[in-house]
């Protein structure tokens, strides 16, 4: 058997679809009978890093300004669909999963044309455009929490899945090697800061107020995301105990190194 996961765009889509395949490996399938959908940004790296198969297709999400690409869409939608109803056709997938973001539509209508089970897991509270829009087509639809279910009726209310090191998470245990990885004082109270994948501008704009705090008696773990890091990391230079990370694909080491923690109210 041969299953499909279609997940793209950020870590809160990305992260979730990965902690499945491990699952379904756990149960016995191989790793090269998960084959991954997804487009051109963080899944093309963390997807084939991981040893998972990775198709990747010529789609993007809609811009929320106005933009010309967006009457291309359409288009790459139904091309990026022909090239996943191939992979179906070729390696004989059984059934498709989606995550969510901008590749759940293409991945979605393939699954319809080769009439095969849909799957759909909504991470969020509030549902995205493509989940709600393939649940009528879906198989089975889960939610990581009650409020989704408002747009997507008969939803089932799953969580979001977490992979293998949060199982057996001990922070006690990790503590000492996550504050040496990041180079933390293993004596000082830590404020973990964590933004998600792609970052949020308010938030940072608000660990920068407190970094600059001369009384300070705490140190900083900044999850800055990558689109913000380079420029939050030249101002990190200059302050002590102000520690910035761009991305942290293990996030227990995060969570062990720190004492509290501020995030923004993501998917996860």
């Amino acid at each position: 058997m041969k299953i499909g996961l279609a997940a793209a765009g950020s870590g809160g889509h990305v992260y979730p679809a990965l902690a499945v395949a491990d699952m379904l490996v756990a149960l016995g399938l191989g790793t090269d009978d998960v084959i991954f959908f997804g487009g051109d940004r963080m899944e093309a790296k963390v997807i084939p890093a991981a040893g998972y198969p990775f198709v990747q297709l010529d789609v993007h999400g809609m811009r929320r300004s106005f933009s010309s690409d967006n009457f291309k869409l359409p288009l790459k939608i139904w091309r990026a669909a022909r090239v996943i109803v191939d992979e179906i056709e070729s390696v004989g997938i059984s059934a498709m999963i989606v995550f969510g973001g901008y590749v759940s539509g293409p991945a979605g209508l393939a699954a319809r044309r080769s009439k095969i089970p849909l799957i759909i897991h909504e991470a969020n509270a509030v549902p995205g455009i493509a989940n709600r829009i393939l649940a009528p087509l879906a198989e089975t639809v889960y939610v990581a929490f009650d409020p989704a279910t408002k747009k997507l009726k008969n939803a089932i209310v799953v969580g979001n899945p977490l992979r293998a090191p949060f199982e057996q998470f001990d922070r006690e245990a990790i503590r000492p090697t996550a504050r040496e990885h990041y180079g933390i004082d293993p004596r000082a109270v830590v404020l973990g800061v964590f933004g998600g994948s792609l970052g949020v501008f308010s938030k940072d704009a608000v660990t920068i107020e407190m970094a600059s705090n001369e009384e300070r008696g705490y140190q900083i773990l900044h999850l800055t995301g990558v689109p913000q890091y380079a420029q939050i990391a030249r101002r990190a230079t200059a302050v002590d105990g102000w520690c910035v990370v761009p991305f942290e694909p293990e996030m227990e080491r995060c969570y062990a190194a720190g004492d509290v923690v501020i995030s923004r109210s993501g998917s996860m």
